[in-house]
């Protein structure tokens, strides 16, 4: 019984294959041009979007070093800033 099974599982494996292969176009040599088009526009696109990451990347690191440029205060000067900051209550 498992050597009919074998057997039976071949023979449709060759048929569904003969198949498959008459469905199919003929191949090119040097593949097909439209899929060759395709992958070249994909990898500007690519190139594309890696250029942009570069350029976020400069940009966020100029912004952290202008961040870490700027004069940070101690908490007492931050305390007194926005004490004499507001107006005092008037009674």
């Amino acid at each position: 019984m498992a050597l009919g099974t074998v057997a039976g599982g071949a023979a449709l494996g060759l048929a569904g294959r003969a198949a498959f292969k008459r469905g199919r176009r003929p191949r090119m040599l040097g593949g097909r041009p439209n899929l060759n088009q395709q992958l070249g526009e994909l990898a500007k696109q690519v190139g594309r979007a890696g250029a942009s990451a570069g350029a976020l990347a400069i940009e966020l690191r100029q912004l952290r070093e202008q961040a870490d440029e700027r004069k940070r205060q101690s908490p007492i000067e931050v305390v007194l800033s926005a004490l004499t900051s507001r107006g005092l209550p008037r009674h």
